[in-house]
């Protein structure tokens, strides 16, 4: 199975990012309108969405997480155009992660990653990790994190970077050993072997202190 290369600009951090090859980017990257493009030349974008399509995409801009995932799933189950499709998958797990559906989540990204198993897009991977965080299952969240890692680039390594500081922080001695014990990635491995900080308070009105929590992770 051929290595998928992956390259990607930042685009809302919501978009699905073009890999490997032209076909591919032709998929992905024209339908999110970044800016960078694997190919040597930018593909040009898809002339007219499908109506079922435009519907979700109408309901996510809105926060009708509901709506947009009944239509992205109408669309899925009676595609009319296939380059649409890899987004979808994307934007239908992104819907149900809004929702707290995380195991049709995880559902929505397993079945993108087998009908593209050649291709490896690293908001999909951090999604996938988020979704685990949401279910307490870290060192799940960091193997999916560590994925999307490996085919990153700048902003988004960045944004993963953080995810990784705040979960690692909070890892059991149990969860360490596990994570070190599947994660192999050299740079990833040191954050894993640096020992907890302690957890940050600030002063209240009553000048007792309260542990801060990390803000939310948002998808890339």
């Amino acid at each position: 199975m051929p290595t998928a290369r992956v390259r990607h600009a930042p685009d809302g951090r919501e978009g699905v990012l073009q890999a490997g090859r032209c076909a591919a980017t032709l998929s992905l990257v024209a339908l999110l309108a970044i800016s960078i493009v694997a190919c040597a030349s930018r593909p040009p974008s898809p002339a007219t969405a499908p109506v079922a399509f435009t519907t979700a995409e109408q309901a996510y801009q809105r926060g009708d997480f509901d709506r947009a995932s009944k239509a992205y799933r109408i669309f899925l189950d009676h595609p009319s155009d296939e380059a649409y499709m890899p987004r979808a998958w994307y934007k239908l797990a992104l819907c149900y992660y809004r929702l707290k559906q995380y195991r049709s989540a995880l559902g929505a990204l397993d079945e993108l990653a087998a009908r593209y198993p050649d291709e490896t897009w690293p908001q999909a991977e951090a999604l996938r990790g988020d979704v685990h965080l949401a279910l307490s299952n870290k060192v799940s969240a960091l193997q999916a994190w560590a994925a999307a890692w490996r085919v990153a680039e700048g902003s988004d390594r960045a944004a993963l970077r953080n995810r990784f500081d705040r979960t690692v922080e909070t890892l059991s001695p149990e969860e360490r050993r596990h994570a070190e014990d599947i994660i192999t990635n050299p740079t990833i491995r040191t954050w894993l072997e640096r020992p907890p900080a302690p957890p940050v308070s600030v002063a209240t009105a009553s000048g007792q202190g309260r542990v801060v929590a990390a803000p939310p992770v948002t998808p890339l």
